[in-house]
């Protein structure tokens, strides 16, 4: 089961991979006046290409929230798992001792059981919860999806009716060279 991440914050310090002078470059603009969409636009960039790639691409804080235990997968690469927790049939958070899992982090992080899970887990949505941060690796991106996220940057400033898209444009192609394969 993939978990997704429901809350995600930027660590202090975090940098994103384009700076708004590429990014006013990119859009050749040479005004100040936009520099505050400008740089809500890289971050929305940024994130999209993170969602799609599966990969962090600036160090950040998540939660991942999961139905029940299992294989929990998400976003990686890992920096530091916080916590591991779930909500207990008598509806209180219950954390597991870092001693009974362990973390593997190849392209996604992993969070699996040594022996077993807990069983007296409650029933529902959300009722595991993964604290952690992650980040890229050595702290780059590549050019590739740096180039990504220049496009689709470009494209959400020139076209801000937010146009519906019937095929796959540049960015997305460009992207799929750098997805991480996390079904295999």
């Amino acid at each position: 089961m993939i978990g997704s991440s429901r809350y995600i914050e930027t660590i202090a310090g975090a940098v994103e991979p384009v700076t708004l002078t590429e990014a006013k470059a990119q859009l050749k603009v040479d005004y100040d006046t936009d520099d505050a969409l400008i740089n809500t636009l890289i971050s929305a960039a940024r994130q999209d290409c993170e969602n799609y790639l599966y990969t962090a691409l600036i160090d950040q804080r998540r939660i991942a929230l999961f139905d029940c235990f299992g294989d929990l997968t998400t976003v990686g690469p890992a920096i530091d798992v916080e916590t591991v927790q779930y909500l207990n049939d008598l509806n209180v958070w219950t954390t597991v001792d870092a001693a009974d899992y362990r973390v593997i982090d190849d392209v996604a992080l992993r969070v699996v059981a040594v022996d077993t899970w807990p069983v007296d887990i409650a029933n529902g949505p959300g009722t595991v919860k993964v604290t952690y941060t992650c980040g890229p690796n050595a702290g780059t991106v590549s050019p590739v999806v740096k180039g990504s996220i220049l496009l689709k940057l470009t494209d959400a400033y020139t076209n801000r009716e937010n146009p519906t898209r019937a095929k796959q444009t540049l960015a997305d192609n460009m992207l799929g060279l750098e997805r991480v394969n996390i079904f295999s």
